[in-house]
């Protein structure tokens, strides 16, 4: 069993707000996200932050919209010129 100092955890969570904190003020209405595990890629339509610090997104699948909330630390900004030149490589 690991254990850990009380004061350390306290620290580690007030890390982990700070960086919340930045990266959902980087990601604003209208960028293009990914979920960092993979996946489609989705359109920041708003921001929950005065409750949860989550952030609103949509994207199509199959032809139909979708949406979802996810947490700042969960998401990464896409470059949308980047993807369209791969896209343009590939086919």
């Amino acid at each position: 069993m690991k254990v850990v100092e009380i004061g350390t955890v306290g620290r580690l969570g007030s890390l982990w707000s700070r960086e919340k904190k930045v990266m959902a003020r980087e990601i604003e209405i209208g960028t293009v996200v990914r979920l960092r595990s993979g996946g489609p890629t989705m359109t920041v339509v708003g921001k929950d932050t005065a409750m949860s610090d989550m952030i609103n997104v949509a994207w199509f699948e199959a032809g139909k919209i979708d949406g979802g909330r996810f947490p700042p630390m969960a998401l990464d900004v896409v470059d949308v010129d980047k993807e369209r030149e791969s896209a343009r490589r590939k086919g």
